[in-house]
């Protein structure tokens, strides 16, 4: 019963996978195709594009969120490891380790919560638009889904962790 919700999990979790590292590389690929557009046209063509900046600003917040939580999950943000400084028995080092777990799903918890909320609030507001007519829907959006991906991934750890300290306790 237990191997195919793994499966559907292990499926998912490749997915969402594929999906974060091509959508960034693509993201990557379009900001300077805009940016050199922009530039061309200001000093080639004497105008400027309406909206390229904000379209670049777009992108730029789906990328920095996004990119937030896919290095959560491949466990490649920066993360200082002070406590090999410290002469520390390895059990109150896995303490440490799980309250700094627990803590960041606490903190990604709350900030889910308020940012989907504002999400959905602004996805009621037809009348929220930017400058240049793009509906504050679409930048809200970058952050919604960034934080929620950074939730998920936070609820894997204390998952994983748990599941690490019962491997423990049945050797």
């Amino acid at each position: 019963m237990i191997e195919p919700i793994k499966s559907i999990f292990s499926l998912v979790a490749k997915s969402l996978d594929f999906i974060e590292r091509y959508l960034l590389i693509l993201a990557y690929l379009v900001i300077p195709i805009l940016i050199l557009a922009q530039v061309l046209s200001r000093y080639l063509m004497t105008t400027a594009v309406i909206g390229i900046e904000e379209g670049c600003l777009l992108i730029v917040a789906y990328v920095y969120y996004i990119g937030a939580a896919h290095a959560l999950k491949t466990k490649s943000h920066i993360t200082v490891k002070a406590l090999h400084l410290f002469p520390i028995t390895p059990k109150i080092r896995k303490i440490i380790s799980c309250v700094a777990t627990v803590f960041g799903f606490i903190c990604a918890t709350i900030i889910s919560w308020y940012i989907v909320k504002y999400f959905l609030f602004v996805s009621k507001s037809p009348a929220m638009f930017t400058p240049f007519h793009f509906r504050k829907v679409y930048y809200v959006a970058g952050p919604a889904i960034g934080w929620t991906l950074i939730f998920v991934y936070s609820v894997v750890d204390v998952i994983n962790m748990f599941k690490k300290d019962d491997e423990v306790e049945a050797e």
